[in-house]
């Protein structure tokens, strides 16, 4: 049952991405294909029929969900994950980049699976026709790629979303498909499937087609049959990798500029100056050199600011110092949720407590940050 698969996957998850991001999803996909081969090949059939291979498969989880209701398949990515020889070790997946221009290693399969596949979305159709002329494809568009390149809008009254759709549809359709487009009931914001039925000509008419499908596909992606190849190791953007020591210069600068006109005997507890983002970065610059070490990272000063949630906020382009009374950030616990934030109080020294020239505007017990090394409890 669904609990069930819930209940197993969260007790085995060993990623370090939330559980219940994944679970939910692709229980309800593995739902969806059962009810869809069952219905279209009869239930035992089905199962000694279909032979599927879900191409860019991620964590494996949906192959591993299939193959446990007994149908045949394995997961292909250009990285293997950690859970694929642990959890779900059960299950067959394959390491390697899969370049359409190579799809006889995918010709054993019947049913190819395209959930969130990225840039091998448009691809698909394409391997399918060229595998033979019985093999179908379900496919889960999320990232919007077209064959080379990132896909752009070409209609401005519709949602780049909506025109990525009907690209694709336009896509299936010259590769001779004949396919339905679905709604799923899934908890996701991008649950438009697309699953073919049959092709608009005969099986006698298939080589023919094939030349024209390689026509077809030139003709999008340039004479080479070109798919852009997705870097087995992502670069990481987000500020964290960066040196920590330039970071805390950079943090320790931010907030003396913002606490500088603070009187530390008023009263009236403040936060100080609100500085707009890029007049704080201009002031950064002429204390500390650090355009080379942030040139390949996104958001630059902003990310090292963001990645410090308990002394800043930023807001329309505006920098200033938070206020826990006010506006503590929000959380998002859930019961699978691998890192509570209520485990986490008192496990950090409080910076307003240390380094405000007033001091923490909250108390010891109504503060979530320890304040002085007395105060510190271990996270759970």
């Amino acid at each position: 049952s669904k609990q069930w698969y819930q209940r197993r996957v969260r007790a085995s998850w060993d990623m370090q991405t939330d559980p219940e991001k994944f679970v939910h999803e692709d229980i309800g996909i593995a739902s969806y294909l059962i009810c869809l081969w069952e219905d279209r090949y009869g239930a035992e059939e089905a199962r000694q029929y279909v032979n599927f291979v879900d191409i860019g498969c991620g964590n494996g989880l949906l192959v591993y969900l299939l193959n446990q209701e007994k149908f045949e398949g394995v997961g292909i990515d250009v990285k293997a994950r950690k859970i694929w020889s642990t959890a779900l070790s059960s299950s067959k997946y394959i390491e390697s980049f899969f370049d359409p221009k190579n799809w006889e290693m995918l010709s054993e399969y019947n049913w190819l699976i395209g959930n969130h596949s990225d840039e091998l979305t448009p691809w698909i159709p394409y391997v399918s026709t060229m595998i033979s002329y019985n093999c179908q494809f379900f496919l889960l568009p999320c990232c919007l790629w077209n064959f080379t390149e990132k896909y752009r809008r070409t209609d401005p009254k519709l949602s780049s979303y909506q025109c990525y759709l009907n690209h694709i549809r336009t896509v299936i359709t010259e590769f001779g498909f004949e396919s339905g487009m679905d709604t799923m009931k899934i908890p996701s914001t991008k649950r438009t499937c697309f699953v073919s039925s049959q092709r608009s000509y005969s099986e006698s008419d298939y080589q023919m087609r094939v030349q024209s499908t390689l026509d077809t596909v030139r003709a999008h992606s340039g004479s080479n049959i070109n798919c852009v190849a997705r870097a087995k190791e992502i670069k990481v953007r987000n500020g964290t990798k960066i040196d920590k020591s330039l970071c805390q210069r950079i943090v320790n600068y931010s907030a003396e500029i913002l606490t500088r006109k603070i009187d530390k005997n008023d009263p009236v507890w403040s936060t100080g100056d609100e500085i707009p983002l890029r007049e704080l970065v201009g002031l950064i610059k002429d204390r500390i050199s650090f355009e080379d070490e942030l040139k390949e990272q996104a958001g630059g000063v902003q990310t090292i600011l963001r990645n410090s949630p308990q002394i800043f906020v930023i807001r329309n382009g505006i920098v200033r110092l938070r206020d826990w009374s006010k506006d503590a950030p929000r959380t998002r616990n859930s019961p699978g949720r691998k890192y509570d934030s209520a485990a986490l109080v008192k496990t950090k020294l409080c910076w307003f407590n240390e380094y405000h020239p007033q001091g923490c505007n909250l108390s010891v017990t109504s503060c979530r940050y320890a304040h002085g090394s007395d105060d510190l409890s271990a996270a759970s």
